[in-house]
């Protein structure tokens, strides 16, 4: 049979269904010439059996499915001897929608379902064998029924909040709960669009490339029956370490400043430091370790105003930094010297 698209729209009822196929029986039967003094016994075969179903794809898996937004299921099934009528799908025992067909696709519309848990049944009918009038209008047959309770989610797009683990950025997202899951992709948006950044099995993903320069992150759900949902994001804002001034009497000037929280995805810090009082301009320094977060002043004034320049430094990966952006990893410090 020819495979058809159905939309299913759930919980809206009143759709009749046996009509609709006596009507496509009649309508395509051959027409046939008798002799009007004849009998015709057609034969009947009252001993059938009731045919082993198989199904080769049915995107309901386990008794309990989770409705996340309107969502396409594809079904197929095979019949080991009588052919199969069509099934039909309802929901809440409210009549939804019959196909005359052995595969297909339809689709959940959650506009009409409120939140929580409700049931969907799906009757399949074969033809009964018997070879009778009955059997062919499909007025008699063989019915095989199964339930699911569907649980329907409509809060699960979540704004996710930064988590810090072991020195890494760590974002935790809800759990896609249906066993279609193939992956969660996760995507961040670079300069002017989204790029995908990593793809997880897991409802999490830590990235190690990510210093504190603040980004917009996106995670999407791709299914075994081809759903891509949307299913979540997160907006950081920039988290780089603060720096401090302040005066050792006796040893010197130095600036100072936090061990930046994500100290094992930095290779280290850069720094120029400029004496405002002069022209002398900026004096860069490089430090190759996260550890290290202290310079000392050389070259100031008692009163002069400095300014110092910090970026942190991401390891290899960074795709911000990769393209060059680095005001987005650097914090500006102004400081008046006091000896």
């Amino acid at each position: 049979m020819n495979k058809i698209k159905l939309v299913l729209p759930l919980a809206l009822p009143g759709i009749k269904t046996g009509i609709f196929s006596l009507f496509t029986a009649l309508l395509f039967l051959p027409s046939c010439e008798y002799d009007t003094d004849q009998v015709y016994n057609r034969t009947v075969d009252k001993n059938t059996t009731a045919p082993v179903i198989g199904m080769v794809e049915l995107h309901l898996e386990g008794d309990t499915v989770y409705v996340y937004g309107s969502t396409d299921f594809n079904f197929s099934f095979t019949s080991s001897d009588q052919e199969i009528i069509g099934a039909g799908f309802s929901v809440d025992g409210a009549d939804s929608l019959f196909v005359q067909s052995d595969n297909g696709q339809f689709r959940y519309r959650t506009a009409y379902l409120t939140p929580g848990q409700h049931t969907l049944k799906l009757d399949l009918y074969t033809h009964s064998g018997s070879s009778s009038i009955a059997d062919i209008l499909n007025y008699e047959s063989y019915q095989f029924s199964k339930t699911w309770v569907l649980i329907l989610v409509n809060d699960y797009y979540t704004y996710y909040e930064e988590n810090v683990s072991n020195g890494y950025l760590k974002l935790i997202f809800p759990k896609y709960r249906n066993p279609d899951l193939t992956e969660y992709v996760i995507s961040r948006f670079i300069i002017d669009s989204f790029r995908e950044v990593g793809r997880v099995t897991i409802p999490e993903f830590t990235d190690s490339t990510y210093v504190g320069e603040g980004g917009s992150y996106r995670v999407q759900v791709n299914t075994s029956s081809g759903d891509r949902i949307s299913w979540g994001e997160a907006n950081l804002n920039s988290d780089l370490p603060q720096v401090r001034y302040y005066n050792i009497p006796g040893s010197g000037n130095f600036v100072t400043w936090d061990r930046s929280k994500f100290f094992n995805a930095a290779s280290g810090y850069y720094a120029e430091i400029t004496n405002m009082n002069n022209n002398l301009g900026a004096i860069p320094t490089k430090l190759n370790s996260s550890a290290d977060t202290i310079l000392s002043l050389t070259g100031f004034q008692n009163g002069e105003v400095g300014l110092i320049k910090l970026r942190v430094v991401p390891k290899k990966g960074n795709l911000v930094y990769t393209v060059g952006y680095y005001p987005s990893f650097e914090r500006y410090q102004y400081f008046t010297v006091t000896n």
